[in-house]
């Protein structure tokens, strides 16, 4: 099953407050909680990037709704291994991102309250992507990416040419560590169940790994 909520932030953690809301139980119960941060929701951004928006908010006011989400999820079910994919929603608005490493973009664009916030669940099971539903096109001029995303129509520029940017790996992350996690605990004490674990994990097909972009200036 999949739920998803749209809440723009606020709402989900005032639902969340109740502890006992549909929201929050669903989310509490999840395996994989994918999260989306929205650098365009910042005010310290400027330009065309913060668009038409009326949900905006500072560094520290953003990172505190995650940091509650996270305390009320992992305080309603402390016994539940649940995975969190954040994904970064967006990238192609934002200069460089496919040459900056996820947690770099974080640091930079969301702050260090956020990077704190990101560390509340074990890091084991968080891992931060960078993505773009309306990905990338190359400059022909400049050799160089740009985003495929046309701000005054709020549409592609190119629909020829549209290709969401690791929106799968999220997913791909997730259904993993839950797949290994399963095989994982079969393990016994028995000296056999282990070699015979062992095996089976050899034999793992992984899902396919996020490829990133070396830098235009790498040697």
């Amino acid at each position: 099953e999949i739920v998803i909520f749209d809440h723009k932030g606020s709402n989900t953690i005032e639902y969340a407050g109740a502890k006992k809301s549909q929201t929050v139980l669903s989310l509490a119960d999840a395996d994989i909680v994918i999260l989306a941060l929205d650098p365009t929701r910042l005010l310290s951004l400027s330009g065309p990037m913060l668009g038409d928006s009326d949900f905006l908010l500072e560094q520290e006011g953003y990172a505190k709704l995650v940091k509650d989400l996270f305390m009320v999820l992992e305080k309603i079910r402390p016994d539940k291994i649940r995975y969190y994919a954040v994904c970064i929603t967006k990238a192609d608005q934002i200069n460089d991102s496919i040459y900056r490493s996820p947690h770099g973009l974080i640091q930079y664009y969301f702050g260090e309250e956020m990077t704190k916030a990101l560390q509340i669940p074990d890091k084991e099971r968080v891992r931060v992507f960078t993505t773009s539903s309306m990905g990338f096109i190359i400059n022909s001029d400049w050799l160089q990416m740009e985003s495929n995303y046309d701000a005054a129509t709020g549409s592609l520029r190119d629909d020829g040419k549209w290709e969401p940017y690791h929106v799968e790996f999220p997913l791909f992350w997730a259904f993993e560590q839950i797949e290994l996690s399963s095989l994982e605990k079969n393990v016994s004490k028995s000296w056999w169940k282990k070699l015979t674990i062992k095996r089976q994990l050899k034999k793992y097909i992984h899902y396919p790994e996020e490829i990133f972009i070396e830098p235009k200036n790498a040697t």
